[in-house]
């Protein structure tokens, strides 16, 4: 942690995800498009991705970089 004058700044390392296989179609849940994904970095993980729009979820192909 970082002291920044009266607040305190967490700073967290994010890492490169690339989609390898993608698990579901777009869905529609907690007011956001959502695609669920197995992606890799240091193993293969299951996550969900949220987008705005149904656009950009379908724009999720196998190799799509993501930051977590």
């Amino acid at each position: 942690m970082l002291y920044d004058g009266f607040k305190l700044k967490i700073i967290m390392n994010l890492l490169d995800h690339y989609v390898k296989e993608i698990i579901s179609k777009p869905y529609f849940k907690y007011d956001k498009w959502c695609i669920d994904v197995m992606a890799e970095c240091y193993g293969r993980w299951k996550h969900t991705l949220m987008f705005k729009t149904k656009e950009e979820c379908l724009n999720v192909k196998i190799d799509y970089m993501f930051l977590a």
